[in-house]
């Protein structure tokens, strides 16, 4: 059986969107309206078991009229001029198009659970049609309850084809919630006696849609620009679906996206894979939920995300397709890009290296001089074309000093291939642009831990009073005397200033050795602050505190 269809007439306004009209009706006008007329022409159908349980949930009064909205023309017959949902806040351009016409496909929807099978009615497709031409076919639709809660959504987008009038546009409508594919005994939410009001949005005449990149959104003084449910602090992994153990690096932390990692936290993540598609689905996700003409609606946007994070050779390949639409042009009142906040994220990551140097260049040998000039270098290389000429020339300057300051610890042949390139970047700075570039820019790499500064432990066993003896391969290191279950010993630090190497620690009470530990006290090995080293007897050693050097 094909669906039915229940017709509206819809004012259009501006942000090249929306048309948002309330559902509302008169009884008098029953026997003129559609239901009444499908029931005179099809009553033949009465005794249809889904006739029966479609006419039982149907409320006739709420699906006859008009709808009424905001638009260019003025009509919704109010005192204040046309926004949106007429809540006054009239932030939005002239409309592509001064009307539409709206209908709805009505099916039933088969429900089979172990106690009973029923039908549910559902809003299948919204289908568009306007007096008014425009270019590309972009349409979305949004159905809402009477609460206002989005309970259907769908879009048809072609940036190659045209809408020309008075063609009707089928656009398919997903249930929300829960998200499609449903199984076949779940309820969906787009039911049709839940429908109360109805968005239209359609797209930029220029061919283009609209979208703000991960930068736009991390930035605090545009979170106002964020539409609810999703909030800075809304769980990642309570919207998208992430395998465990998946993880991103945030400020160079890593971070579990499933468990701990907010939306925030993934417009934040640094780097490439999986930390790239999370900045973009985010993105994605605040742009389809926004006023934007965004190309994916916010299931289209959950199910590419979920997909790539569950087949990870997708991952690169999703990145980049909602990275194109996040950066068709952010349709906002505010400039996307802040170039003060710009200018402060250089300032402080080239302090960070600076930092990085002077704390930790006692421990340095030879190879780690290398290590940061090049670390520094990569990170100057992927960002210089984002500097304004100040930036740049301080990233310069910062080159040119760690170099001539530490001559003696490169080699001639280095030396002579890092003064060449520091010619290089002078000869770019004559022509390099004042202002800054705004684009998202690319984290420095990761900083390495050195060794170990700091390793106290807790003595567990079964005996107190017992003498420790710590070796490094088979030289006695260090001894702690008179030692009591529970209490700390702080392992001492080399000359050099760091530990990264494993040591033995035996166990004695007076010449009896009553256990042996080993611990792995390397940067890849050691375990985390909390965690047990046992030895074969039971004799424990606990990780109490630890400090890592970490640096470029």
């Amino acid at each position: 059986m094909k669906g039915l269809a229940v017709s509206f007439i819809v004012g259009i306004l501006g942000l090249s969107i929306v048309g948002f009209g309330q559902l509302s009706g008169s009884e008098s006008n029953y026997n003129n309206n559609w239901y009444g007329n499908f029931w005179n022409n099809n009553n033949n159908w009465y005794n249809n078991d889904w006739h029966k349980n479609f006419w039982g949930y149907f409320d006739i009064n709420k699906y006859t009229g008009f709808l009424n909205s905001g638009g260019s023309n003025d009509d919704d017959d109010d005192d204040d001029d046309d926004d949106d949902n007429d809540d006054g806040d009239d932030h939005v351009v002239e409309s592509l198009i001064d009307d539409a016409r709206v209908s709805f496909t009505v099916v039933p929807r088969p429900i089979h659970t172990q106690n009973e099978d029923y039908f549910q009615n559902v809003v299948s497709e919204c289908i568009f049609s306007s007096e008014d031409n425009f270019d590309p076919l972009c349409v979305k639709c949004k159905i809402f309850d009477m609460m206002g809660n989005l309970i259907g959504e769908g879009k048809v987008f072609d940036p190659d084809d045209e809408y020309m009038s008075p063609a009707q546009i089928p656009i398919p409508i997903s249930s929300v919630d829960p998200a499609a594919p449903v199984p076949a005994n779940v309820d969906v939410s787009n039911v049709v006696q839940e429908l109360s009001a109805v968005e239209i949005s359609v797209c930029a005449p220029d061919g283009k849609g609209e979208g703000c990149t991960p930068g736009f959104w991390k930035q605090s003084q545009h979170f106002d620009s964020w539409t609810a449910p999703y909030t800075p602090s809304t769980m990642f992994g309570s919207v998208f679906d992430v395998p465990a153990d998946t993880m991103i690096k945030v400020n160079n932390v890593p971070k579990d996206l499933k468990e701990d990692a907010t939306l925030l936290d993934a417009l934040k993540a640094q780097g490439g894979g999986v930390n790239a598609l999370a900045r973009h689905g985010v993105a994605g996700l605040l742009n389809a939920a926004s006023p934007a003409n965004y190309q994916f609606t916010v299931q289209e946007v959950i199910d590419k995300v979920n997909y790539a994070l569950e087949n990870p050779d997708e991952i690169e390949s999703t990145k980049n397709e909602l990275a194109i639409a996040n950066e068709q042009g952010c349709p906002f009142d505010k400039d996307e890009c802040d170039e003060n906040q710009h200018k402060e994220e250089h300032k402080t990551r080239h302090d960070d290296f600076e930092s990085d140097y002077n704390k930790n260049k006692k421990y340095y040998q030879r190879a780690d001089y290398t290590h940061h000039l090049e670390s520094f270098q990569n990170y100057f290389e992927n960002n210089k074309d984002h500097f304004d000429k100040e930036d740049f020339k301080q990233g310069t300057d910062y080159y040119r000093n760690f170099l001539d300051t530490n001559k003696n610890k490169f080699d001639r042949t280095e030396y002579d291939r890092y003064d060449k390139e520091y010619k290089n970047y002078m000869n770019e700075y004559s022509t390099h642009d004042d202002e800054t570039e705004c684009d998202d820019d690319t984290p420095p790499p990761e900083k390495e831990c050195k060794g170990i500064s700091l390793l106290k432990l807790e003595y567990k066993g079964t005996y107190s009073g017992v003498t420790i003896k710590v070796y490094k391969g088979s030289t006695l290191y260090t001894t702690f005397s008179s030692v009591a279950s529970g209490a700390d010993i702080t392992i001492p630090i080399p000359a050099n200033g760091k530990l990264n190497e494993s040591l033995v620690f035996k166990i004695y009470k007076g010449t009896s050795l009553k256990d042996e530990i080993k611990i792995d006290a390397t940067c890849s090995k050691i375990k985390n602050v909390g965690d047990y080293y046992t030895g074969k007897n039971g004799y424990k050693l606990k990780i109490k505190m630890l400090e890592k050097i970490m640096g470029w």
